[in-house]
């Protein structure tokens, strides 16, 4: 499984910009709740990982970071 936080990434950059163009004072519910999204899909990955260092799992860490590199 590879990593999608680039992909996230250039998606939050480009609702941001979106966002901040908008001449109008309100926000777009469902910008804000994808960035929520993300963010828990981030803190979950994060959690998995810390839980698997804590287990001593060293093959999952292994594949967890296999997903950054380049090819």
């Amino acid at each position: 499984m590879k990593s999608k936080i680039r992909a996230r990434l250039k998606q939050l950059t480009t609702v941001r910009k979106k966002v901040s163009a908008d001449n109008n004072n309100y926000v777009d519910k469902s910008s804000y709740i994808n960035m929520i999204d993300f963010n828990i899909e981030v803190l979950r990955d994060l959690v998995n990982l810390i839980s698997a260092v804590n287990r001593d799992d060293q093959e999952y860490v292994s594949k967890w970071f296999d997903r950054f590199r380049e090819e």
